[in-house]
């Protein structure tokens, strides 16, 4: 009884929500009822655009919809990793030893903005919807992959590992499994096999914001405790960006500080990963990837 009664801190006030949606640009947004069972997500009962074009979608970034918050979110860290990156360009002398560092900001920049792509314009149509959060998910194994590789090259002693390799076994078929699971797994447990299967390659590292930002995927936490009051803001998707970004905030320092210490050339199988071993998993991942 109490439980539906108790006030949440994020809820953004109905009547805002109300005058946003008539006065701003004039889209009746759909509750989950009015959406297809592939589009709904747990315990989120309102803020769905309705299926149209791309117009539609830029539209929606000032719209109260549920993917609001994810949106921005990603998009802002894209503007962040790739102003990063051209920093590091622009300060640092072109070295093979600065290579491992400026891939990890490139590919933390494209994984931003493949995820702002797929929570922006997936209601542009279904295949738009599968296409790109399998461009997504290609884009966190990426990550993961050019985390390993900054850390084998600043942080570890041994000219070689078999930790690079196993690494990009990971990412193709962490990538491939959380693409699959768009279209095979019961949406129940897809949250969870997506969660597993992205954070493999690089949860050695941070483990912290990479735990709590899967569990707050999984757990659907806080929307099961007030379905309704967080459809905008609060939302345990939108928690999983956060914690996420942190983490990818802290792995890009932790990087840049090793380098820092660590001004030799890279040994010659590493700059192979870095140069071309890199572009080859990118090029397999999305060729695995269902879509």
């Amino acid at each position: 009884m109490l439980r539906g009664c108790l006030p949440s801190p994020l809820a953004l006030p109905s009547s805002a929500v109300s005058w946003i949606r008539q006065r701003v640009v004039g889209v009746r947004l759909l509750t989950d009822a009015e959406v297809e069972p592939s589009r709904r997500e747990l315990h989120i009962t309102s803020g769905y655009l309705p299926s149209g074009s791309y117009l539609l979608c830029l539209q929606a970034l000032v719209l109260p919809t549920n993917e609001l918050f994810n949106t921005w979110s990603s998009l802002l860290a894209t503007l962040v990793h790739t102003w990063r990156l051209w920093l590091s360009t622009a300060d640092v002398p072109a070295a093979a030893y600065v290579q491992p560092y400026q891939l990890c900001l490139l590919a933390a920049a494209v994984s931003a903005l493949t995820s702002a792509l797929a929570h922006g314009l997936y209601p542009a149509s279904r295949r738009a919807n599968h296409l790109f959060f399998c461009l997504d998910y290609v884009g966190l194994g990426l990550y993961g992959l050019a985390v390993t590789l900054a850390y084998q090259a600043y942080g570890s002693s041994a000219p070689w590992s078999p930790f690079l390799p196993g690494t990009a076994v990971l990412a193709v078929l962490g990538s491939a499994a959380a693409c699959a699971s768009r279209l095979t797994c019961r949406r129940r447990h897809a949250p969870l096999l997506r969660a597993l299967s992205l954070t493999a390659p690089y949860l050695s590292s941070h483990v912290v914001c990479s735990v709590v930002a899967a569990a707050a995927y999984v757990t659907r936490w806080p929307e099961c405790r007030w379905p309704g009051r967080h459809d905008v803001l609060g939302h345990s998707h939108g928690w999983f960006h956060v914690f996420g970004q942190l983490a990818v905030v802290c792995q890009v320092a932790a990087a840049q500080a090793e380098m820092a210490l660590s001004a030799g050339e890279p040994p010659a199988q590493l700059r192979w990963w870095v140069q071309t071993g890199f572009g080859w998993t990118a090029a397999l991942m999305l060729a695995v990837a269902p879509g």
